[in-house]
């Protein structure tokens, strides 16, 4: 087995942490302007560059296409499903369960399962061909209806350039790059800056939010339908830049092994994170203990309880399960193999 590098971790562990409060966040954008930002903010690069790096580790399964491997990722896209259907059931009283229409959290098991397929089909064609056809291709789309959240559709195609030039890039290149000192303060700057203009003039371009999260067609906002391309580019630039700069800040090493360890876990807080914050929004009652208009210490408790839930669920009570999904296409291949 190949040993971890812990710096990729550690990103991981953030990123994952960055969902939880990113979904957490957005049970209040209804109704406050500091959450709408949060969301905004994270949103600008936490899935592009989750993307990046699945491609970035990725180069074995898609050169030797290993199907059982990524197989897996249809195993738990479809527990997800079934789990959130069984907990509506449970909590609502009614089963609701769509396998092919999704516009929630299971795109991304789904999506992870037809990158590599895709990257294995393009994978002898010349780089700047892929990504510049790829992006293309994402930049139309937008104006069909039908491109939406059927087969996750609309966000494989959006967010599949960042999965490619993940596969491109060499991980030893791009940790020599991102190491340079120059490169790191340029990176601090430049996430400052997002921050400042999303903090502080935010509510002019929220309507940015349906194109960061890529499963929306250009209707989604009308206002701007017929030059809605040049926005998803600007959404690309931001994306990759902000991506690129969070990796240049991830730290190589850290003394919290918690952080690393959990980090190679994130499978799990991804799958049923969305599980718990309903539980605590809806059965707890933080729809009422955290009410409009959301005071900017809100964060104080939203923050500790994010990550308490990415700690909790990176237990192995947790993780071993959905790992022995992952690893059930390749356990039913030996099995296969072994008797013939």
């Amino acid at each position: 087995m190949a040993k971890r590098i812990e710096k990729w971790d550690i990103l991981k562990f953030i990123l994952i942490l960055t969902v939880v409060l990113g979904h957490f966040a957005d049970f209040y954008t209804g109704k406050s302007e500091l959450m709408r930002h949060i969301y905004l903010f994270i949103y600008t690069f936490h899935m592009p560059l989750f993307i990046f790096v699945s491609g970035l580790f990725s180069k074995r399964t898609v050169n030797e296409m290993r199907f059982e491997k990524i197989a897996g990722y249809l195993v738990v896209y479809l527990f997800t499903k079934l789990a959130f259907a069984l907990y509506v059931l449970i909590a609502w009283g009614k089963f609701e369960l769509e396998l092919f229409d999704d516009g929630g959290l299971p795109w991304f098991m789904f999506a992870m399962f037809a990158f590599p397929l895709i990257t294995y089909c393009v994978r002898k064609v010349k780089f700047p061909i892929v990504l510049a056809v790829s992006v293309a291709v994402a930049l139309i789309v937008g104006y069909f209806r039908c491109v939406g959240t059927v087969l996750s559709l609309s966000r494989i195609i959006v967010y599949f350039p960042f999965f490619y030039v993940g596969y491109i890039i060499k991980i030893d290149d791009l940790q020599r790059f991102t190491d340079n000192k120059k490169v790191k303060i340029a990176s601090a700057v430049f996430l400052i800056l997002l921050a400042v203009a999303i903090f502080g003039f935010g509510e002019n371009f929220y309507f940015l939010r349906s194109m960061f999260t890529g499963k929306n067609s250009y209707y989604s906002i009308k206002q701007h339908f017929y030059y809605a391309f040049v926005f998803r580019l600007l959404c690309y630039v931001i994306s990759a830049a902000a991506g690129f700069a969070v990796i240049a800040l991830t730290p190589n090493n850290s003394k919290v092994k918690l952080v690393t360890a959990f980090g190679a876990r994130t499978l799990s807080v991804y799958v049923y994170h969305n599980i718990v914050l309903y539980i605590i929004y809806y059965h707890i009652g933080f729809k009422n203990v955290l009410s409009a208009p959301l005071p900017w210490w809100a964060l104080l408790v939203m923050i500790p309880i994010s990550v308490g839930i990415t700690l909790l669920l990176s237990l192995n009570i947790f993780y071993k399960p959905l790992e022995y999904m992952m690893n059930l296409p390749s356990t039913i291949k030996q099995k296969i193999n072994a008797r013939s």
